[in-house]
């Protein structure tokens, strides 16, 4: 997310959507997005996508990666 925020002509924008997915992701990781193979998820935020992994037992979500679209 932080080369998304350098090359970006809106850091707000980048900066609330960053906030927005932290926030989401920190409450009920299980229920933001998509499902997809090997546990991962997708969610789409805006003109933003976050793949992501949730490990239950440990209670921890692992972003992936982060793009723009």
């Amino acid at each position: 997310m932080a080369s998304i925020w350098l090359q970006s002509d809106n850091r707000d924008g980048v900066a609330a959507a960053s906030d927005a997915l932290d926030s989401m992701l920190r409450f009920d990781p299980l229920s933001c997005g998509e499902s997809r193979d090997g546990g991962r998820r997708i969610i789409y935020l805006n003109e933003f996508a976050a793949l992501f992994h949730v490990a239950e037992e440990d209670r921890r979500v692992a972003v992936v990666s982060v793009w723009t679209y």
